[in-house]
C-alpha cells in the first residue's frame, strides 16, 4: 500500500511538471499556432495555468470532500502576468470566490470512470459520474468556492490571494478564479439531492502524550496547527470502504508534517507526528507508515 501510494504521488508529480511545460502556465501561447489558446484550429481553446494552490495538504488523503464550516486557510499565487494590479482591481469588493482547478494527482484510469461512490451515500451505492461531484471525472475539473482574506503582491507580476475554505492539495494548477455572485449563485430552493446537510462533525480528536510532546517540536504556530488537525480529523477524512476497519492506523501530511491517527470509537487518537524523513522528538508512535496509509 505504501509503495502504491508513493509510485501514485511521484506520477501525479511527473504529470504536473509536464504540465506545466507543455501548457500555457503564465498565459503565453506558443508560437503563433491560431489553435492556440485563442480557439482556432479544432474550435477548442488550450488551457491557460494561471497559477496554482498554496494549502496544508500535502496529498490527497485528508483533503476534505467539501470546504469545512472551520474554513482551512490557504490560496492560490498567481503568476506573471496574472498576478498584476490591473488584473486584480475589483476583487477585494467581493467577500467570496470560485476557484476552477485542474486535479493533477487523479491518475489517468480515474478518468474513464463512468460512475461514482459518493462518500455521502456511505461509499457504496454509486451515481452516474455527471450526478456527483467526485474529481474522477473525464478532464479533473475541480470547483472550490473561499471566503477571501486578503491579496497580497509579490512582485514581478505575481501576487498570493489569501482565502478560507480551501479544500484542495498544496500545488494544484489553477485555470481560472471568478467572484461569487450571491443573485446568480445562490438559488433559493434548490434541490440538493442525496446532500440535504453539510457534513457534522463526527469524530472528537484526541492527542497522545506523545503526540502533545511532538507538538512542541514544530516550528510552525503550534495551536493553530492543533486546531487544524482536530477540524480535519473531526469530519473523519478516512475513505468509506475503510471506516469499517477498527484499530488500522492512518497518516494525514499537513503542513509537512506526517500526523498518525486512529479511531477507537467515536474518538480520533492523535498518537504521533513525524517528518517525512522519521519521527519527531518525542514520538515513538510511527507504525502510520507513510500519510494516507
Amino acid at each position: 500500500m505504501v509503495f502504491r501510494r508513493c509510485a501514485e504521488l511521484r506520477t501525479g508529480a511527473f504529470r504536473f511538471l509536464a504540465l506545466m511545460k507543455t501548457s500555457h502556465m503564465g498565459g503565453v501561447p506558443r508560437g503563433n499556432d491560431p489553435g492556440v489558446g485563442g480557439g482556432g484550429g479544432d474550435g477548442v481553446a488550450a488551457q491557460v495555468y494561471i497559477g496554482r494552490v498554496f494549502s496544508p495538504f500535502g496529498e490527497k488523503f485528508g483533503v476534505p470532500r467539501q470546504a469545512l464550516p472551520a474554513g482551512v486557510a490557504g490560496g492560490v499565487e498567481l503568476v506573471a502576468p496574472w498576478g498584476r494590479v490591473e488584473c486584480l482591481r475589483g476583487l477585494e469588493e467581493f467577500s467570496h470566490f470560485w476557484i476552477i482547478s485542474l486535479a493533477h494527482l487523479i491518475l489517468p484510469a480515474d478518468t474513464k470512470r463512468t460512475t461514482n461512490r459518493p462518500p455521502r451515500l456511505g461509499g457504496g451505492a454509486r451515481t452516474g459520474v455527471w450526478g456527483c461531484r467526485s474529481l474522477f471525472r473525464p478532464n479533473r475539473i475541480g470547483l472550490s468556492l473561499v471566503r477571501l482574506s486578503r491579496i497580497e503582491p509579490i512582485g514581478s507580476g505575481a501576487a498570493r490571494i489569501h482565502c478560507l475554505g480551501i479544500d484542495l492539495v498544496d500545488g494544484t494548477p489553477v485555470l481560472d478564479i471568478k467572484p461569487y455572485l450571491p443573485y446568480a449563485d445562490c438559488v433559493p430552493g434548490a434541490v440538493p439531492g442525496y446532500a440535504a446537510s453539510p457534513p457534522a462533525a463526527v469524530l472528537m480528536p484526541q492527542w497522545s502524550d506523545e503526540a502533545l510532546r511532538s507538538l512542541e517540536d514544530l516550528e510552525l504556530d503550534r495551536d493553530e496547527f492543533r486546531r487544524l488537525v482536530d477540524t480535519v480529523l473531526s469530519h473523519d477524512p478516512r475513505p468509506a470502504g475503510s471506516r469499517q476497519e477498527p484499530g488500522r492506523r492512518h497518516g494525514i501530511l499537513l503542513h509537512g508534517v506526517n500526523v498518525h491517527f486512529h479511531i477507537e470509537g467515536d474518538l480520533a487518537i492523535v498518537s504521533g507526528l513525524s517528518g517525512r524523513s522519521g519521527p519527531l522528538s518525542g514520538t515513538s508512535d510511527t507504525k502510520g507508515g507513510s500519510a494516507g496509509t
